[in-house]
Protein backbone atom coordinates (compact mmCIF):
# COMPACT_ATOMS: atom_id res chain seq x y z
CA UNK A 1 0.00 0.00 0.00
CA UNK A 2 2.91 2.48 0.99
CA UNK A 3 4.50 1.73 -1.99
CA UNK A 4 1.48 2.25 -4.31
CA UNK A 5 0.01 5.29 -3.16
CA UNK A 6 3.01 7.09 -4.33
CA UNK A 7 1.96 6.09 -7.86
CA UNK A 8 -1.44 6.61 -7.66
CA UNK A 9 -0.57 10.32 -6.57
CA UNK A 10 1.67 11.10 -9.36
CA UNK A 11 -0.78 9.29 -11.72
CA UNK A 12 -3.37 11.54 -10.67
CA UNK A 13 -1.66 14.61 -10.72
CA UNK A 14 -0.54 13.71 -14.10
CA UNK A 15 -3.86 13.46 -15.12
CA UNK A 16 -5.09 16.86 -13.65
CA UNK A 17 -2.05 18.58 -15.51
CA UNK A 18 -2.78 16.69 -19.21
CA UNK A 19 -6.89 17.69 -18.25
CA UNK A 20 -6.52 20.84 -17.66
CA UNK A 21 -4.20 21.19 -21.00
CA UNK A 22 -6.20 19.53 -22.85
CA UNK A 23 -9.54 21.17 -21.98
CA UNK A 24 -7.61 24.62 -22.73
CA UNK A 25 -6.50 23.41 -26.34
CA UNK A 26 -10.32 22.30 -27.07
CA UNK A 27 -12.14 25.49 -25.94
CA UNK A 28 -9.23 27.79 -27.46
CA UNK A 29 -10.06 25.50 -30.87
CA UNK A 30 -13.89 25.24 -30.55
CA UNK A 31 -13.92 29.70 -30.25
CA UNK A 32 -12.11 29.71 -33.67
CA UNK A 33 -15.19 27.09 -34.86
CA UNK A 34 -12.39 24.37 -35.15
CA UNK A 35 -13.23 20.94 -34.03
CA UNK A 36 -10.47 19.98 -31.48
CA UNK A 37 -9.13 16.53 -33.34
CA UNK A 38 -7.96 19.23 -35.96
CA UNK A 39 -4.95 20.08 -34.26
CA UNK A 40 -3.89 18.70 -30.94
CA UNK A 41 -0.69 20.21 -29.92
CA UNK A 42 2.41 18.06 -28.65
CA UNK A 43 2.22 15.81 -25.24
CA UNK A 44 4.92 18.44 -23.26
CA UNK A 45 2.78 21.43 -24.69
CA UNK A 46 -0.48 20.02 -23.00
CA UNK A 47 1.60 19.14 -19.45
CA UNK A 48 3.71 22.78 -20.04
CA UNK A 49 0.14 24.77 -20.11
CA UNK A 50 -1.70 22.07 -17.62
CA UNK A 51 0.72 22.54 -15.00
CA UNK A 52 0.70 26.57 -15.35
CA UNK A 53 -3.00 26.13 -14.75
CA UNK A 54 -2.40 23.82 -12.13
CA UNK A 55 -0.02 25.93 -10.25
CA UNK A 56 -2.78 28.75 -10.42
CA UNK A 57 -5.30 26.81 -8.88
CA UNK A 58 -3.18 25.50 -5.78
CA UNK A 59 -1.48 29.11 -5.37
CA UNK A 60 -4.99 30.43 -5.37
CA UNK A 61 -5.76 27.65 -2.71
CA UNK A 62 -2.69 28.64 -0.22
CA UNK A 63 -3.92 32.59 -0.99
CA UNK A 64 -7.19 32.14 0.31
CA UNK A 65 -6.07 30.01 3.46
CA UNK A 66 -3.27 32.89 4.22
CA UNK A 67 -5.91 35.38 3.76
CA UNK A 68 -7.98 34.09 6.02
CA UNK A 69 -5.31 33.75 8.65
CA UNK A 70 -4.20 37.35 8.05
CA UNK A 71 -7.70 38.32 8.33
CA UNK A 72 -8.63 36.19 11.86
CA UNK A 73 -5.21 36.37 13.58
CA UNK A 74 -7.15 35.89 16.93
CA UNK A 75 -8.68 32.17 15.65
CA UNK A 76 -5.63 31.71 14.38
CA UNK A 77 -3.79 31.79 17.60
CA UNK A 78 -6.68 30.30 19.34
CA UNK A 79 -6.66 27.35 17.41
CA UNK A 80 -2.54 26.84 17.83
CA UNK A 81 -3.09 27.02 21.23
CA UNK A 82 -5.43 24.29 21.57
CA UNK A 83 -3.80 22.07 19.64
CA UNK A 84 -0.81 22.62 21.46
CA UNK A 85 -3.01 21.68 24.48
CA UNK A 86 -4.35 18.98 23.06
CA UNK A 87 -1.19 17.59 21.66
CA UNK A 88 0.24 17.70 25.28
CA UNK A 89 -2.34 15.74 26.66
CA UNK A 90 -2.17 13.14 24.37
CA UNK A 91 1.69 12.52 24.65
CA UNK A 92 1.09 12.15 28.62
CA UNK A 93 1.66 8.30 29.39
CA UNK A 94 -1.97 7.39 30.51
CA UNK A 95 -2.99 7.76 26.71
CA UNK A 96 -0.24 7.32 24.40
CA UNK A 97 -1.61 4.43 23.15
CA UNK A 98 -4.31 6.53 21.83
CA UNK A 99 -2.03 8.87 20.37
CA UNK A 100 -0.80 5.55 18.21
CA UNK A 101 -4.03 4.71 17.45
CA UNK A 102 -5.05 8.10 16.23
CA UNK A 103 -1.95 8.61 14.34
CA UNK A 104 -2.11 4.86 12.42
CA UNK A 105 -5.66 5.56 11.56
CA UNK A 106 -4.85 8.80 10.29
CA UNK A 107 -1.99 7.63 8.38
CA UNK A 108 -4.51 4.86 6.72
CA UNK A 109 -6.87 7.61 5.93
CA UNK A 110 -4.76 9.96 4.62
CA UNK A 111 -4.02 8.28 1.29
CA UNK A 112 -8.09 8.48 0.71
CA UNK A 113 -8.19 11.48 1.43
CA UNK A 114 -5.20 12.87 -1.34
CA UNK A 115 -7.08 11.08 -3.90
CA UNK A 116 -10.16 13.10 -2.77
CA UNK A 117 -8.31 15.90 -2.87
CA UNK A 118 -6.25 14.98 -6.42
CA UNK A 119 -10.04 14.21 -8.12
CA UNK A 120 -11.12 17.62 -7.16
CA UNK A 121 -8.42 19.34 -8.52
CA UNK A 122 -8.71 17.36 -11.85
CA UNK A 123 -12.32 18.96 -12.26
CA UNK A 124 -10.91 22.44 -11.40
CA UNK A 125 -7.99 22.69 -13.75
CA UNK A 126 -10.56 21.04 -16.52
CA UNK A 127 -12.48 24.13 -16.08
CA UNK A 128 -10.31 26.61 -15.72
CA UNK A 129 -8.27 25.17 -18.45
CA UNK A 130 -11.59 25.77 -20.44
CA UNK A 131 -11.91 28.89 -19.01
CA UNK A 132 -8.33 30.28 -19.92
CA UNK A 133 -8.73 28.79 -23.14
CA UNK A 134 -11.69 30.35 -24.40
CA UNK A 135 -9.92 33.73 -22.22
CA UNK A 136 -6.81 33.89 -25.05
CA UNK A 137 -9.08 32.82 -28.18
CA UNK A 138 -11.26 35.91 -27.46
CA UNK A 139 -7.76 37.83 -27.14
CA UNK A 140 -6.60 37.02 -30.41
CA UNK A 141 -9.77 37.88 -31.89
CA UNK A 142 -9.87 41.13 -30.74
CA UNK A 143 -5.74 41.52 -31.10
CA UNK A 144 -4.71 40.91 -34.99
CA UNK A 145 -1.30 39.29 -35.56
CA UNK A 146 -1.78 39.75 -39.20
CA UNK A 147 1.05 37.53 -41.05
CA UNK A 148 1.43 36.74 -45.45
CA UNK A 149 2.02 33.17 -45.60
CA UNK A 150 3.63 32.35 -49.03
CA UNK A 151 2.79 28.35 -50.23
CA UNK A 152 3.25 27.70 -54.16
CA UNK A 153 3.98 31.15 -54.93
CA UNK A 154 0.63 32.80 -53.53
CA UNK A 155 0.44 34.85 -50.68
CA UNK A 156 -2.38 35.00 -48.43
CA UNK A 157 -2.72 37.32 -45.86
CA UNK A 158 -4.38 36.80 -42.42
CA UNK A 159 -4.66 36.68 -38.33
CA UNK A 160 -2.62 33.86 -36.99
CA UNK A 161 -3.72 32.61 -33.94
CA UNK A 162 -1.62 29.50 -33.81
CA UNK A 163 1.51 27.85 -35.07
CA UNK A 164 2.40 24.00 -33.76
CA UNK A 165 5.56 21.90 -35.38
CA UNK A 166 3.63 21.55 -38.36
CA UNK A 167 1.38 24.14 -39.82
CA UNK A 168 0.73 27.62 -39.33
CA UNK A 169 -3.14 28.40 -38.49
CA UNK A 170 -5.12 31.77 -39.26
CA UNK A 171 -8.25 33.43 -40.20
CA UNK A 172 -9.15 36.30 -41.63
CA UNK A 173 -12.49 38.75 -41.17
CA UNK A 174 -13.34 40.85 -44.10
CA UNK A 175 -16.33 39.61 -45.06
CA UNK A 176 -16.90 36.11 -44.01
CA UNK A 177 -15.39 34.35 -40.68
CA UNK A 178 -12.74 31.68 -42.71
CA UNK A 179 -10.03 29.88 -40.74
CA UNK A 180 -6.59 28.65 -42.71
CA UNK A 181 -4.40 26.15 -41.89
CA UNK A 182 -0.80 25.77 -44.17
CA UNK A 183 1.72 23.30 -43.71
CA UNK A 184 5.27 24.38 -42.43
CA UNK A 185 6.78 22.36 -44.89
CA UNK A 186 4.90 23.63 -47.96
CA UNK A 187 5.36 27.26 -47.04
CA UNK A 188 8.32 29.14 -48.45
CA UNK A 189 7.78 31.99 -46.10
CA UNK A 190 5.92 33.72 -43.40
CA UNK A 191 5.79 37.53 -43.06
CA UNK A 192 4.69 38.82 -39.82
CA UNK A 193 3.55 42.29 -40.47
CA UNK A 194 2.41 43.22 -36.82
CA UNK A 195 4.52 40.73 -34.97
CA UNK A 196 3.12 43.23 -31.63
CA UNK A 197 -0.57 43.71 -31.48
CA UNK A 198 -2.48 46.81 -29.44
CA UNK A 199 -3.43 44.65 -26.38
CA UNK A 200 -6.96 46.36 -24.75
CA UNK A 201 -5.42 46.09 -21.39
CA UNK A 202 -1.95 45.48 -19.76
CA UNK A 203 -4.09 42.40 -18.22
CA UNK A 204 -4.21 41.08 -21.30
CA UNK A 205 -0.77 41.51 -22.19
CA UNK A 206 0.48 39.63 -19.14
CA UNK A 207 -2.09 36.78 -19.36
CA UNK A 208 -0.62 36.00 -23.11
CA UNK A 209 2.84 36.43 -21.75
CA UNK A 210 2.44 34.10 -18.60
CA UNK A 211 0.92 30.96 -20.80
CA UNK A 212 3.47 31.64 -23.39
CA UNK A 213 6.38 30.61 -20.74
CA UNK A 214 8.43 34.00 -21.20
Amino acid sequence: MRFVEPISSAVLVTACVYSAGISQNNAFLRTFNLHPEFSQPALDKLLYDGGIIFCDILFSYLVRILDFFVAHPYSFSLGVLVVIFVWGKMLSKSISHKLANTMRLVGEWSGVLLVVVLFYMTFAAYDKGQEDGVKIAKILLDNCYEVKVTSDGKTSTGCAFRKDKDSIWYYTSRGEFKVFSETLTETSKIEYAKPLPRYNSKQEFEFLEQMSGK
